[in-house]
C-alpha cells in the first residue's frame, strides 16, 4: 500500500515540469490525482500516461485565475473520485524583463496567475473540504523568488511572496477545520531531474536518478508527502 494510498488529488500546472512530475509520483503512491492545466492535450496525455503504468487519474483544463474554471475542477474531482483530500497549487508562470521594462500589463499577468490563482484555488478547494468535514492538506509552490528578490523577476518575486503571505494567513485560518496549508520553494532545478528525483525517492529503477542529490530528492517528495500523506497533520503554514 502506497502512503497516499487512495488519497484523492488535484495537482494544478499537472501537464509539465514539477506538476508532472508531481502527479506520476502521487499515482505510484497509490493516490487518486487530477491533472489540471490550461493545457487539456498536455494534462491528458499526463493522466493516460498514469493509467497506462497502472495508476489511476483524470484530466481536466483549468485556468487558475477563472473561479468558474476552478469550480468545475474541484466538481470533476468529487464527480470522479467521491471527494477531494488534496490540491496542490502548482500553476505559475513568468515573463522575465529587467525591472526598467516592467509594465502594468506584464505584472498584472504574473501576479494574477501566480498569486491569485493560489487564492481562487485555494478558497475553492477548501469550501469542499469543510463541505466534507474531513479536513483536507493545501500545498502551494513558491520558489527562491519567494525569499530573495531578482532584477528580471520583479513581477514574480512579488508574486511568489506573495504566494507565501497567502499560505501562512490561510494556514491560521483553515486549521480550526482540519485544512493544514503548507509550501515549498524550490530553486532553478530542470524538469527531468525533479521527475527523477520524485521517482527515485519512490524508489524506482529510473537509470540516473541514484546520480541526483540527496537534497534534491528528500526536497521534492519532502514537500509533496508534507501535503498528501494522511499521518503528517502536524505542519501547518510551512515552507520547505
Amino acid at each position: 500500500m502506497g502512503r497516499v494510498q487512495d488519497r484523492v488529488v488535484v495537482v494544478t500546472g499537472g501537464a509539465g515540469g514539477i506538476g508532472a512530475a508531481a502527479c506520476r509520483a502521487i499515482a505510484a503512491e497509490g493516490g487518486k490525482v487530477v491533472v489540471a492545466d490550461l493545457d487539456p492535450i498536455a494534462a491528458q496525455l499526463v493522466a493516460d500516461g498514469i493509467v497506462a503504468d497502472g495508476g489511476v487519474a483524470e484530466s481536466v483544463a483549468v485556468d487558475v485565475t477563472d473561479r468558474a474554471q476552478v469550480q468545475a475542477m474541484i466538481k470533476k474531482a468529487v464527480d470522479a473520485f467521491g471527494e477531494l483530500n488534496v490540491i496542490f497549487n502548482n500553476a505559475g508562470m513568468n515573463r522575465p524583463r529587467g525591472f526598467m521594462e516592467i509594465d502594468e500589463a506584464n505584472f498584472d499577468q504574473i501576479v494574477r496567475v501566480n498569486t491569485w490563482g493560489v487564492i481562487v484555488c485555494t478558497q475553492e478547494a477548501a469550501r469542499q473540504m469543510i463541505a466534507q468535514g474531513s479536513g483536507g492538506k493545501i500545498i502551494n509552490t513558491g520558489s527562491i523568488a519567494s525569499r530573495q528578490g531578482f532584477w528580471d523577476f520583479v513581477p514574480y518575486c512579488v508574486a511568489k511572496f506573495g504566494t507565501l503571505a497567502v499560505t501562512q494567513a490561510t494556514a491560521r485560518g483553515l486549521i480550526e477545520h482540519g485544512i493544514t496549508v503548507n509550501a515549498f520553494a524550490p530553486g532553478v532545478v530542470a524538469a527531468s531531474l525533479i521527475l527523477l528525483g520524485i521517482l527515485g525517492a519512490l524508489g524506482a529503477r529510473v537509470g540516473g536518478a541514484g546520480m541526483l542529490r540527496p537534497t534534491l530528492r528528500v526536497l521534492v517528495w519532502g514537500a509533496f508527502a508534507m501535503a498528501v500523506t494522511a499521518g503528517v497533520g502536524h505542519l501547518f503554514g510551512s515552507v520547505v
